[in-house]
């Protein structure tokens, strides 16, 4: 009896799994190994397994199948740090631990993410008005998230640092790892457990170096 529940639970999942949602994980796979000029329609119909006249079906172009993916990947991303910096209190050191914690969890999570994006931009940096238009489009102010963060950085126990510059240098700190994943594996972590394990303690050695900055206590 369990088997057969299993078996129709199986069953379906499989059918929740519409063409357009195998034919967009197929794509994410070929955009990420190839890039969008390296990428090919007929490479994407075999990842998904079907006909490349049935991937035309859903997305005539491989534009705009790229565009559907990279607005994907840009909303995977900013949605939550937008809401990690306005949800938090007033003190700094909850703003600084989630922005850590949130970077931290993204990259590990999607690894591919950001490399991705910024390889694109690299590439075409014309994609740089995509992106203006999708935050235009969420209605996302950048000079009001500056602002909120510059105002908590404004008290008297805090040594006082532009917030853009605290911004950059979270992210740094927390995607950079990832993206050099390979070379610092090759150099200082040829074992891959002893790598996940410093990506384990990294939002916490973060945390600990941004308090340091800001001379606060962590």
């Amino acid at each position: 009896m369990n088997r057969l529940k299993s078996s129709k639970y199986v069953d379906d999942a499989e059918e929740e799994r519409s063409p357009e949602t195998v034919i967009l994980e197929a794509a994410k796979k070929v955009f990420i190994r190839k890039g969008y000029d390296g990428a090919r329609m007929q490479e994407i119909a075999d990842e998904a397994g079907m006909n490349k006249s049935l991937l035309h079906y859903y997305f005539r172009s491989k534009e705009q199948l790229f565009n559907k993916i990279f607005r994907e990947m840009l909303m995977f991303v900013w949605p939550k740090v937008e809401a990690t910096i306005f949800r938090e209190s007033s003190d700094i050191r909850h703003v600084v631990k989630s922005l850590i914690q949130t970077y931290t969890l993204l990259v590990r999570q999607r690894p591919y993410v950001f490399m991705f994006i910024l390889e694109e931009i690299g590439r075409h940096p014309e994609r740089i008005q995509q992106l203006k238009s999708l935050i235009d489009d969420w209605g996302v102010k950048p000079q009001h998230i500056i602002k909120s963060i510059d105002k908590k950085l404004k008290t008297k126990h805090i040594h006082h640092i532009d917030a853009r510059e605290l911004i950059i240098n979270i992210i740094s700190l927390c995607v950079f790892p990832m993206i050099a994943q390979p070379v610092a594996m090759l150099f200082l972590w040829p074992d891959r457990k002893e790598f996940e394990k410093f990506m384990q303690r990294r939002s916490e050695h973060v945390y600990m170096a941004m308090c340091n900055i800001l001379k606060i206590k962590s």
